[in-house]
């Protein structure tokens, strides 16, 4: 991890340094606060939106130049850079998500459709979709080419304060005000995963590269990581003492950061593979070790209330100014994700069938209707294989917990 990029209530964008031998960079030219900070791909633009209804594109060095976009009509809730760092999306309280073409600035599209303000956006993984959540208190997936939205998920019931693709493309996940996380397959538009999170709402999310692990932030002051694979709760952390306002984890997932209204953005070491034979305990405290890993530290950066964060090889949002390092202790054996499917069922071959002939030769309808069944069947047998796995994987839990059972009550009778 090269540089951590926070912004907050103060106007300033900083950018934090973790090589020893060079210091964080402060870039002062907001006119009022900054509620969203990014990374280009490469690293080599730094991207922050302002109440002041502009984007600044800041070159992440000592001098730090700076370009300014007059964007919205409005604060600018959110910023994010495609994969391919081509285009720079917007996300406003005017209502609306607009598209900027880089390095030209260029103003490209604009996309309208939530009745209220537009809290957070994101693109996909491939940069062909984008999903936006509004204080409209729905989540809204938008086809970037045709420049119109193709789904809109209606299932919170209160402001959608966050939204982020799974790393494989299949699904996305929301964070609420409702203190809800939902994740649904983008494949069959169906609600697969829902969590009662937190006890206020909750005001970030982040996956962890793998996709088998999420963090989530809250106003109730904790930090939570959700096991994905099994669907529970994996560990819930403390140590901000306000309330948490964003979270990200680093690309190679060996990171992650948090920042808070305590006026600190705490950067985390996640250890989430340091002892795959270990098995977690439920709701573990982030202070817990394990065999192979050391005492948990923080790592501290002392800042005005904090938003949204930047890593440059993650995402934060707020000033700082101390360093550490947080681990959490490591997690049990990977498993695939419960949503997670290998191949996407629109694009698996029907089989023939012998003298029937292909779909090209059935009235079209009929073609439709099969090859949807078709798919259907496809989802319900992967979904039953799924169940079966985690049966498998809870029976092998039960008879590790049944032989150390049996050797504590061996050890009581010696």
């Amino acid at each position: 991890m090269k540089q951590l990029a926070s912004a907050g209530l103060d106007g300033a964008v900083m950018v934090w340094n973790f090589n020893p031998k060079l210091r964080a960079f402060r870039y002062a030219g907001h006119k009022a606060e900054v509620n969203a900070v990014a990374f280009s791909p490469t690293g080599d633009l730094l991207a922050s939106g302002s109440k002041d209804k502009t984007v600044r594109l800041w070159v992440p060095s000592l001098k730090g130049e700076c370009s300014v976009i007059k964007a919205h009509t409005s604060a600018v809730r959110d910023v994010d850079f495609s994969a391919d760092g081509q285009l720079l999306l917007t996300a406003s309280d005017d209502k609306s998500i607009k598209l900027w073409e880089i390095p030209s600035q260029r103003f490209w599209h604009s996309m309208s459709g939530h009745i209220n303000w537009v809290k957070t956006a994101r693109f996909s993984n491939d940069g062909r979709l984008i999903g936006s959540g509004s204080d409209d208190k729905t989540v809204k997936i938008w086809d970037v080419e045709k420049n119109m939205c193709v789904h809109t998920y209606t299932d919170h019931c209160e402001v959608v304060n966050a939204v982020r693709f799974h790393p494989d493309g299949t699904c996305i996940a929301s964070a609420s005000d409702d203190q809800t996380i939902k994740l649904w397959d983008m494949r069959t538009n169906k609600l697969i995963q829902h969590y009662p999170a937190h006890t206020d709402g909750i005001t970030d999310i982040s996956f962890h590269p793998s996709g088998s692990f999420l963090a989530s932030t809250s106003r109730d002051s904790s930090i939570k990581i959700w096991d994905l694979r099994r669907g529970h709760l994996f560990y819930t952390l403390h140590g901000h003492e306000g309330a948490t306002n964003a979270v990200n984890f680093s690309p190679a997932g060996d990171f992650f950061a948090t920042g808070a209204a305590d006026q600190q953005v705490m950067v985390w070491k996640t250890n989430f593979d340091v002892d795959e034979n270990n098995e977690p305990e439920d709701h573990a405290p982030a202070r817990r070790s394990t065999k192979k890993s050391t005492k948990p530290q923080r790592t501290k950066l002392s800042a005005s209330d904090v938003s949204r964060p930047a890593l440059q090889e993650a995402r934060i949002t707020n000033e700082a100014t101390i360093i550490r390092e947080q681990p959490v202790p490591a997690p049990v054996e990977p498993v695939e994700p419960d949503f997670q499917v290998e191949e996407d069922y629109d694009s698996m071959p029907i089989p023939d069938s012998s003298g029937a002939g292909s779909l090209e030769d059935l009235p079209e309808k009929l073609a439709s209707t099969l090859d949807h069944i078709i798919g259907q069947l496809d989802i319900i047998t992967r979904t039953v294989s799924l169940m079966e796995e985690r049966i498998r994987t809870n029976e092998d839990e039960l008879a590790g917990m049944k032989q150390v059972q049996q050797k504590i009550l061996d050890h009581l009778d010696l």
